[in-house]
């Protein structure tokens, strides 16, 4: 793995982790608020799915791409909601050559092949960082979980599908067609089909970089689906990076071993969070 895919996909994971979003021009013209019992019904599937969420055990592939790189690794991902997040890459014969622990407050990256780690703490990366847990806002966008907010979002319905945002009908309405320029700083938004209730796509937006995930499903059972793959796709000024995750396993509500140490015999390094490298 060349250090340059390294930290360019560690650059996306804290982009990621505290960005903002992408939304793409439609020509849906019909938006139509959500209201009385039809709201009520939504935000009830909503809190029935959010309930069951506490631990990810995730395995797949990933793959990176930007304008001069692109790369792909196997990955085990394990955590603990509001707590941690462990990360293994693995890019050649499942031999693991860097470990991350995204925790409340700190990213630590143990990198197993020159025998290093380094620590960054993302209040310094990024001074817009709200009082949400990273660990939370990661974990949430990888299951394609609704927001603990959720009862406070304005719900609209298109043509195509249900939406969940903080934007006023009049400007959200604008963004699907074109007419309002994008990224919309401190904008918020989920895409959501139904039958089965799902996020098929999520935006968010924080001062000029942009973050678009979209959700691709298989069915588990005749009534249920599960996530099949995660796009993800970070555009900052005129530099984009996009990540495709391919998931073999995705479990939750199960035991996981969330373990880290660093070993006594590692040195540590800086890592350089200049984007412009």
């Amino acid at each position: 793995m060349s250090l340059s895919f390294f930290r360019n996909t560690v650059l996306l994971l804290l982009t990621l982790l505290f960005c903002s979003c992408l939304t793409t021009r439609k020509s849906v013209v019909k938006v139509t608020p959500l209201k009385g019992k039809y709201r009520e019904n939504l935000l009830q599937q909503i809190q029935s799915l959010n309930t069951a969420y506490h631990t990810l055990n995730m395995t797949g592939t990933l793959l990176y791409r930007d304008s001069t790189n692109s790369f792909s690794a196997s990955f085990v991902l394990r955590s603990v909601r509001d707590s941690i997040i462990i990360i293994s890459l693995r890019p050649l014969l499942g031999i693991e050559t860097h470990r991350i622990a995204i925790t409340r407050d700190s990213i630590i990256i143990i990198d197993r092949k020159n025998k290093k780690f380094t620590s960054i703490y993302p209040g310094k990366v990024n001074r817009e960082l709200q009082e949400e847990s990273i660990v939370t806002r990661l974990f949430d966008i990888l299951t394609a979980r609704f927001p603990e907010s959720y009862f406070a979002y304005k719900y609209y319905v298109t043509d195509t599908f249900i939406v969940a945002t903080n934007l006023p009908r009049a400007k959200f309405k604008n963004i699907l067609t074109g007419k309002t320029p994008i990224p919309i700083d401190n904008s918020e938004t989920y895409y959501i089909a139904d039958d089965p209730l799902r996020i098929i796509r999520y935006n968010l937006t924080s001062s000029q970089t942009s973050l678009d995930v979209r959700y691709e499903y298989i069915s588990d059972t005749a009534t249920t689906v599960k996530i099949d793959k995660i796009l993800l796709q970070i555009q900052e000024g005129q530099h984009k990076r996009e990540m495709e995750l391919q998931l073999t396993s995705l479990e939750i509500n199960l035991p996981v071993d969330v373990s880290f140490s660093i070993p006594e015999s590692y040195m540590r390094y800086e890592f350089n969070t200049d984007k412009s490298r």
